[in-house]
């Protein structure tokens, strides 16, 4: 469903996709990354905080390469976004921060910006 929206973004206003990933151990990392394929020039893998079972970025950079895209690891989404900004994008791209709700969970407390 993501990757159909993100389609239609992208058919609508062009713009460079990153992903920053952070997964679980248990999940299946080549064959969720495998839907981003032709859509994402770039994929920032991280780990998931404070999760004892998160996959190591490095499962997931793995999973990418395998898959021929161009993965990278950062040490927490704060850093990724950061080291977004010194990449030379003709455009700014569109991010998206995906693989866990634990992830995302923790990109909403650290923005202020739980649900009530």
């Amino acid at each position: 469903m993501v990757t159909a929206a993100l389609g239609d973004l992208e058919e609508r206003v062009s713009r460079p996709l990153v992903v920053i990933i952070g997964m679980m151990g248990n999940k299946d990392a080549e064959g969720f990354l495998s839907n981003f394929a032709g859509l994402t020039r770039h994929i920032i893998a991280v780990k998931i905080p404070d999760r004892e079972q998160a996959m190591a970025p490095d499962t997931l950079v793995n999973a990418g390469r395998h898959l021929g895209m161009r993965v990278e690891t950062s040490t927490s989404v704060e850093a990724a976004l950061h080291a977004l900004t010194r990449l030379a994008y003709e455009i700014p791209p569109r991010i998206l921060i995906t693989g866990s709700l634990y992830l995302a969970g923790h990109v909403l407390a650290a923005n202020g910006t739980l649900p009530t």
